[in-house]
């Protein structure tokens, strides 16, 4: 969403709101979840931006997203390796 267009010192400012979700229609495996359910939400993550233009040649962007896990047992910003 365009918030702000001009020709002062802050030249535009942008918001950009938006969710990522992730819904299983088939069963969830039982190892994991420790409540395994049938089908339902496994993750809703809700996004924020904001892009702000100043002085006319610079831009500052700004993403926010916080990871909900439906499934408590799944790491949710770990990368995990075995070798």
């Amino acid at each position: 969403m365009n918030v702000y267009k001009g020709d002062g010192f802050i030249n535009d400012v942008t918001i950009v709101p938006g969710f990522w979700n992730d819904y299983a229609t088939s069963p969830i495996p039982a190892h994991l979840s420790a409540k395994s359910s049938s089908t339902g939400w496994v993750e809703i993550d809700p996004i924020l931006g904001a892009s702000i233009g100043f002085a006319k040649k610079f831009k500052l962007d700004v993403t926010y997203t916080e990871f909900g896990m439906q499934i408590l047992d799944i790491g949710t910003s770990q990368i995990s390796k075995q070798s």
